[in-house]
């Protein structure tokens, strides 16, 4: 169809192209003009000649060690430098300029090692791969995994109209022919206002988002509170799914002008034009009228500053519950504000103003802030919740689990996309069963294509590789070859698959760009046993027990080696500091055991012995 340009709208929508022109959509990247170039002038370890800028960088990112500043990428209230690398890489860099404040300052708190995913010169802040999607339109990243190479094109710097409308060349040539997308809603927003896998590269607008992406959630690690309140960044779309907002069928063009983003109305008008006319609506602020705390956003949608000066609200319209902090310090708003009185002072003030907490909400936090999942509890959550997203949330928490079998097979049929999505991912971590194969193989044919990822995920061991039932695995694997969790995933499929060989390449890569990745790690440990590399292997996981002592797969293997390598006192000393670490995992004083038999000790001896090390450890 091909792709018309921004300008090429504005002679017949001048109205909203002169909105975008001003919005942080239009300038959310872009080159550097006056203004930038009077912040750079302002350090002294960069060189402006004209409009071209050098800053000093690792010899990671460009072996000159320094490279070009291409673009700036954000707005207000700061915005980051994007700088070109080698290997066709672009980095978001490091430090930021806050136009308010009128100072250089470094985003990250605490700063990251360098050398880590986490780090501005590691593939976290890939402009290719994390960011240029959302920051510019009709993006093809270009990845060369030969060459280990980036490409990346782009039809229009910043977000532009068919960034959100789809191409319009035919549509700019003969106005009376459609945009592909007339009126942008909730699946053109949230691939970019969400924390996501992607699951293909590139996506066209309109396009169903369980058929691009999945959403991360509170099972993903910490990125949400057990309420649903923001933690990580996570911006704000999956916040807003597991809203009621959402589940009343509001969308974000209900709120923002779609060109401008600005709100539709300003201040608490914008809720109250639509809460106000709720039969059991009453004012209950209990705070000042003209105060800040008796603003609708306050309390329902609170702010959580990331890169050290952006405030976000919280688009999960959650109620403030400091009873929930008390038992289970999950944040509230009420202290976000009263701080110095504390949750159990916010609680009883709560109860006196409203009665005691009995809302479904606060019954459903309360199970999922529970540092040992309540199995009966989960269940009945993941069954009876009348919300879909929390559905899937429990089903997520259940897939550690033995029980919930009933549950888990219903929802593996539910009408929600990302129930189905979650059960399927739940399913597939027990021990395989006729019936959990036959759903799987169900799964491989739904409509959305998040269902069959993970589908084949499940069923990927006995996968044919070349087959079409394989093809939704293997896009998504391929997608994500240039960052260290599609490397693993990839390695993984090559291991599970016995080809050792065949994995080690990609779990050097993820265990390079991500030391971190302990699951990684323990990959790339048993590709080294399988093809013989026992001094390899031990390295590996001495190194897993090292940071992860949580992970008792790290102690077992690292014990499998050494008695391999005839280290049985050694494997004995390992697996002793296992059970330590992890008093209750039943593996460890089992194969405890199982070592000093083989080690020709009785095991009043070895206990003997154990208890002699301890003593001179200390």
């Amino acid at each position: 169809m091909g792709t018309a340009g921004s300008a090429a709208c504005a002679s017949c929508h001048p109205a909203a192209a002169a909105e975008w022109a001003a919005s942080h959509h239009a300038r959310g990247e872009r080159t550097l003009g006056a203004e930038e170039l009077a912040a750079f002038a302002l350090r002294s370890d960069v060189k402006v000649v004209g409009s071209r800028v050098e800053i000093p960088v690792p010899t990671q990112v460009a072996a000159a060690g320094v490279a070009e500043v291409v673009a700036v990428i954000g707005v207000d209230p700061l915005w980051q430098p994007l700088v070109a690398g080698d290997h066709g890489r672009v980095q978001v860099f490091g430090e930021a300029w806050d136009p308010q404040a009128r100072e250089w300052f470094n985003v990250f708190d605490p700063l990251p090692t360098e050398g880590s995913w986490q780090h501005w010169t590691g593939r976290g802040a890939s402009w290719n791969s994390q960011c240029a999607v959302c920051h510019d339109t009709e993006v093809k990243k270009g990845w060369d995994d030969a060459s280990a190479t980036y490409q990346t094109t782009f039809a229009e710097r910043g977000v532009g109209c068919e960034a959100c409308h789809g191409e319009a060349a035919a549509h700019a040539a003969a106005p009376t022919t459609p945009v592909p997308v007339a009126s942008p809603a909730l699946d053109t927003c949230l691939p970019c206002h969400s924390r996501r896998a992607a699951l293909t590269e590139g996506a066209e607008p309109g396009d169903p988002f369980l058929d691009r992406y999945v959403p991360l959630g509170l099972a993903d690690g910490e990125l949400y509170w057990p309420d649903g309140q923001v933690r990580d960044e996570v911006f704000e779309g999956a916040s807003f799914l597991g809203s009621r907002m959402a589940q009343a069928g509001v969308t974000c063009n209900d709120c923002h002008l779609p060109h401008s983003s600005a709100t539709v109305r300003e201040g608490d008008a914008l809720c109250l034009g639509c809460h106000a006319a709720q039969p059991t609506f009453q004012p209950h602020a209990h705070h000042p009228a003209e105060s800040e705390g008796a603003r609708c956003t306050s309390c329902h949608m609170p702010t959580t500053r990331f890169m050290q000066r952006d405030a976000r609200h919280d688009h999960g319209f959650t109620i403030p519950d400091p009873a929930l902090a008390v038992a289970s310090g999950v944040p509230d708003a009420c202290t976000g504000c009263h701080a110095d009185r504390g949750a159990a002072w916010a609680a009883t003030q709560v109860e006196a103003w409203f009665g005691p907490t009995r809302r479904a909400t606060h019954a459903r936090s309360v199970v999922l802030a529970a540092l040992e999942p309540d199995e009966a509890a989960l269940t009945a959550l993941a069954a009876r919740d009348p919300h879909p997203y929390w559905r899937a949330t429990a089903l997520s928490l259940l897939a550690d689990s033995a029980g919930g079998s009933d549950v888990l097979r219903a929802a593996s049929r539910d009408a929600d996309g990302l129930v189905r999505v979650r059960a399927l991912a739940a399913l597939s971590a027990r021990p395989r069963t006729d019936t959990i194969t036959r759903i799987l193989r169900n799964g491989m044919r739904d409509p959305l294509r998040a269902v069959r990822v993970q589908a084949a995920r499940g069923l990927r061991k006995t996968l044919d590789p070349d087959s079409p039932e394989a093809e939704p695995l293997r896009t998504w694997l391929l997608a994500n070859l240039d960052q260290p969790e599609g490397a693993r995933d990839m390695g993984a499929w090559w291991l599970e698959r016995g080809q050792a060989a065949k994995a080690l390449p990609y779990l050097d890569r993820a265990t390079a760009w991500d030391p971190d990745d302990i699951q990684a790690r323990l990959y790339h440990a048993f590709a080294n046993l399988r093809l013989g590399r026992r001094s390899e292997a031990r390295a590996a996981l001495e190194e897993c027990t090292r940071i992860a002592p949580q992970l008792a797969e790290g102690w077992l293997a690292l014990a499998r080696v050494q008695q391999e390598l005839g280290e049985l006192r050694a494997a004995t000393t390992t697996l002793e500091a296992g059970e330590r670490a992890l008093p209750d995992d039943p593996r460890l004083p089992t194969a405890l055991a199982r070592a000093y038999r083989e080690g020709g000790l009785e095991p009043a001896a070895w206990r003997a012995e154990a208890r002699a090390r301890r003593a001179a450890e200390h």
